[in-house]
């Protein structure tokens, strides 16, 4: 039986939910950390106050030790998601981009949520889990928070300062902060408490999912892959054009197992067209677009100052291409 059904019909009272939930995330944490090594995403690396700008190879070496992560991510695991080099001063360093995990109780509260719902609404696993995503982490970004919980390591002065020493996940609820690396994160988790296949990877600043979907669930031999990216979402309209909602970007890796492997060890790349979704007498019909988008993983550091201003160019020209395209 699955757990979705374990929670509907089996959970009678909310300690029994709350039972199931914490026996599900004990299970999950023991297959975690058979299938992954150590509690560590990224590339744990200590802040450079002198300046030494690291050459590309090395800087590829040094972040690929484990940008990818099989399964549940259990509490106490460290994620390391970018690296920024301050452009005055020229320091390097992971200066806010990273967080512990401290918290997996929200696996509990999405059992909840999805004991109230009706059953008809737990069919599709993708949009319970936006939805339950939307309400946990708020993805309605907001920069002012997103600034704060990235802080300089150096001041206005350009003098060292000590690193952070606690950064936690759970700074991240409810107050619009959360971008890619945070969203992906609670994706798996609750992907993976549903008994659902998933990985999680980083590539350059940016952190997405690949899910498995099985040809035959019970013997998981043969498996469709596909890219799912729950910030850089896509744009719901609705008949008259209106803007509904955002829903995750999802792209079928054509090459299944062998492309995805290649992807992984060798540096390949998958590119997918843009698209979005209109809404018409409750069917939705994928409109694609000339922008591309291009998955993989690889390092990059990050300039502070330009990425925040790329992302708001980039928002800026998104919204221009899809409100400004007719649908024939």
């Amino acid at each position: 039986m699955n757990v979705i059904r374990k929670i509907k019909y089996y959970c009678k009272t909310d300690e029994d939910l709350k039972r199931f939930a914490e026996s599900r995330v004990r299970k999950l944490t023991r297959l975690s950390r058979h299938d992954n090594k150590g509690k560590l995403i990224g590339a744990d690396l200590d802040i450079n106050p002198h300046g030494i700008i690291y050459k590309d190879k090395d800087e590829q070496a040094a972040f690929s030790e484990r940008p990818i992560w099989f399964g549940f991510i259990p509490k106490g695991t460290k994620i390391v998601y970018g690296r920024m080099r301050n452009q005055e001063s020229g320091i390097p360093s992971n200066a806010g981009y990273f967080y512990h995990n401290d918290d997996v109780s929200y696996i509990y509260e999405f059992f909840k949520y999805i004991k109230d719902l009706e059953f008809g609404e737990c069919n599709d696993a993708m949009t319970i889990v936006n939805d339950f995503i939307r309400i946990k982490l708020d993805k309605e970004l907001n920069r002012k928070n997103r600034v704060i919980m990235h802080k300089l390591l150096i001041d206005k002065n350009n003098r060292f300062i000590e690193p952070i020493k606690e950064h936690l996940y759970s700074d991240f609820y409810y107050n619009g902060s959360a971008r890619c690396s945070e969203l992906a994160l609670m994706a798996q988790n609750l992907f993976s408490s549903l008994d659902l296949d998933i990985i999680y990877l980083i590539d350059k600043e940016h952190a997405y999912n690949v899910f498995l979907d099985y040809e035959d669930p019970s013997d998981k031999e043969v498996a469709d892959f596909y890219v799912v990216d729950y910030s850089k979402c896509v744009s719901i309209f609705d008949h008259k054009i209106e803007f509904v909602e955002y829903f995750p970007f999802v792209g079928k890796i054509e090459g299944g197992e062998q492309q995805f492997i290649n992807i992984v060890k060798r540096g390949e790349r998958v590119d997918f067209k843009d698209y979005f979704l209109y809404l018409i007498n409750g069917n939705y019909y994928k409109v694609p677009i000339k922008e591309k988008r291009s998955y993989g993983i690889e390092a990059k550091i990050v300039d502070f100052d330009r990425a925040d201003k790329k992302e708001n160019a980039d928002e800026e020209k998104g919204k221009a291409l899809i409100l400004g395209r007719k649908i024939n």
